[in-house]
């Protein structure tokens, strides 16, 4: 876990040192950083997924639910991807009827 946390902070190190950021700024950094294979193992598999789950509790927290319908959108590939098929299928179907 330490690992994890190691490589996280160094490969957003150089972005974040100059203060807080919006939500779209570190997708677009995160954009870059996945042109080098081992950053997009990364970004894809670690740092993406947890900006998603914080994204949806800020949106659980905040009752915002057009945030949380968009978050619901980017989970439903992990959530097929991890083979939990009740999940992605009541997902997918909250996802079309809001």
């Amino acid at each position: 876990m330490r690992a994890f946390r190691m490589v996280t902070a160094a490969l957003l190190y150089d972005f974040l040192k100059d203060g807080p950021k919006t939500f779209e700024d570190i997708s677009q950094y995160l954009d870059a950083a996945r042109e080098h294979p081992t950053g997009r193992l990364w970004v894809d598999c670690l740092i993406r997924s947890t900006l998603i789950a914080h994204q949806f509790e800020r949106a659980e927290r905040d009752c915002d639910y057009l945030l949380q319908q968009h978050c619901y959108q980017q989970m439903l590939p992990y959530v097929f991807a991890a083979g939990h098929w009740q999940n992605a299928n009541y997902i997918t179907w909250h996802v079309i009827e809001m």
